[in-house]
């Protein structure tokens, strides 16, 4: 529940999974392979806020028609198991949103950082980020994860 009224959801986007993680778990419902992704932006930037959808055509009055970028994206669950923190989700995923949403200018801040992955998304795709987490573990993990990317890099 968003209370404080200043912010909106510019978008929904479903992510399918690869796999149905919990799995079968459930007598009243279904196996979920979807997550829904909601895309908030404060409320005096919604017309002002964009994706990064090329124009393909103007009509003959000047209108511009763009090309079509489907609120649907399939993504691996997670980048691999880590003991540290069972609810991590894929940097491939992070990446689409990234590549769909993020200017190349953009400032990622990740207030829940846990193990890092919104922090290799960027750093694979030449953004900055900032990120934040409590867990003194999980910051250590995510350092690490990180200087690995920057190795593959160099």
């Amino acid at each position: 529940i968003i209370r404080n009224t200043n912010f909106m959801i510019a978008d929904c986007i479903i992510w399918q999974k690869k796999s149905a993680l919990p799995n079968n778990v459930s007598k009243n419902k279904l196996t979920r392979i979807i997550e829904f992704v909601f895309v908030i932006c404060r409320k005096d930037e919604f017309k002002t806020f964009n994706a990064n959808k090329k124009i393909t055509s103007y009509s003959s009055k000047g209108q511009a028609y763009y090309e079509n970028i489907f609120n649907f994206i399939e993504a691996p669950n997670n980048d691999g198991s880590c003991k540290l923190n069972k609810a991590t989700y894929s940097s491939e995923l992070c990446e689409k949103l990234l590549n769909i949403y993020a200017n190349e200018n953009s400032i990622v801040y990740d207030s829940f950082m846990g193990t890092g992955t919104t922090a290799v998304a960027c750093k694979k795709l030449g953004l900055h980020w900032i990120g934040s987490e409590i867990s003194k573990n999980q910051c250590i993990f995510a350092e690490n994860r990180l200087a690995k990317i920057e190795a593959v890099q160099e």
